[in-house]
């Protein structure tokens, strides 16, 4: 007659899923020469526009340039660690989107700034329509023509941190603004955050100078 054994019986565990990779429609790399891949890109100069829907991503560093969104379509842009310098006008323009979700990559810190006298684009980042800001990275602004952050429509913060610092208004938005969570450190000339229609401030922390 046998004895049960008392050694542990082995136990058949599932295969680990695998997380699918992140697929993007194009990418873009700023440099002294602005490089890209994928689709719906047009590179001219120092400048790189995005002209379709789908998701983008942006890396690189460049003094004097611009990143362009103009599509009827939903885009999508995540930013890693990029730096985008403007003396004339945004470092990041939305002409026109359905959607906007700008994306800052984990633990990544990304930089733009602005210049110039533009009365209309008038935002280091600056959107004609509703603008959401996700993600756990860091977005630095540094607004020297007016606003840090500008829409035409909404301003939706989900996450992230933003230091903003602008010669007017922090985030300014011809619509609503809603922060929902992340960190806002402002540093603005006027006002620190300002909405032609409603401010909804339900998470995050907010901090303005």
């Amino acid at each position: 007659q046998s004895t049960p054994s008392n050694k542990p019986q082995p136990t058949t565990q599932p295969p680990t899923e695998a997380v699918p990779e992140q697929v993007y429609t194009g990418e873009i790399k700023f440099d002294s020469h602005i490089t890209s891949s994928g689709s719906n890109i047009t590179v001219s100069g120092s400048k790189a526009l995005i002209s379709a829907g789908g998701d983008y991503y942006i890396s690189g560093k460049i003094s004097n340039g611009q990143l362009e969104v103009n599509t009827k379509e939903k885009v999508k842009i995540f930013l890693d660690g990029v730096s985008i310098s403007n003396s004339s006008g945004p470092a990041i323009l939305i002409s026109d989107a359905k959607k906007i979700v700008i994306e800052l990559v984990d633990g990544t810190t990304s930089t733009i700034s602005d210049g110039g006298s533009d009365k209309i684009n008038d935002g280091a980042l600056f959107s004609n329509d509703t603008i959401t800001i996700k993600g756990n990275g860091t977005l630095n602004i540094n607004s020297n023509n007016a606003h840090g952050i500008s829409s035409d429509d909404d301003v939706i913060i989900q996450e992230g941190t933003l230091n903003i610092t602008s010669k007017k208004t922090g985030i300014m938005a011809n619509d609503n603004i809603t922060v929902n969570g992340g960190t806002l450190n402002i540093k603005g000339g006027t006002n620190g955050l300002k909405s032609k229609g409603t401010m909804n401030i339900n998470g995050g922390t907010t901090i303005v100078y």
